[in-house]
């Protein structure tokens, strides 16, 4: 049986029990993006700030549709990080399937931005309507 993401999984918490995920706040989780980073140089700094304060001055008059976060935060965010740079590729729209551990439930959907090399993956999804304002670190265990 085939069913979209977003009906089958409308919670975090589902989507923590249905992938057996748990929300880690271990200061040692992934230490490969936390030892020998780079210091930020003044650009980048100030760069981080303007889109700060961009996010803030349009998130204050409400929600912001998914357009716009791309336009104001997540393109700007993956240029400076440099992944639209080679090695890197970028995707945007991606379909994805994933077959739940039953193997007879199919779930399909898009990854919004997808930017890959090998094993490394940066995926950024949307959420619909939730409160978060950060990322949070999840975890298989």
């Amino acid at each position: 049986m085939s069913s979209a993401i977003t009906e089958a999984i409308t919670t975090i918490a589902l989507a923590e029990t249905r992938f057996n995920l748990s929300l880690t706040e271990d200061g040692s989780f992934f230490p490969e993006w936390q030892s020998d980073l780079l210091a930020l140089s003044s650009h980048e700094k100030k760069s981080l700030d303007e889109l700060r304060q961009r996010y803030l001055y349009q998130r204050s008059a409400g929600q912001l549709l998914e357009g716009t976060v791309t336009l104001l935060l997540v393109s700007p965010l993956l240029a400076i990080a440099g992944f639209y740079d080679p090695p890197l590729r970028v995707r945007v729209e991606e379909s994805v399937s994933l077959t739940v551990d039953d193997g007879e439930e199919i779930l399909s959907g898009r990854i919004d931005v997808l930017v890959w090399l090998n094993q490394f993956w940066v995926v950024i999804v949307e959420s619909k309507k939730l409160p978060y304002r950060f990322g949070l670190p999840y975890r298989k265990p």
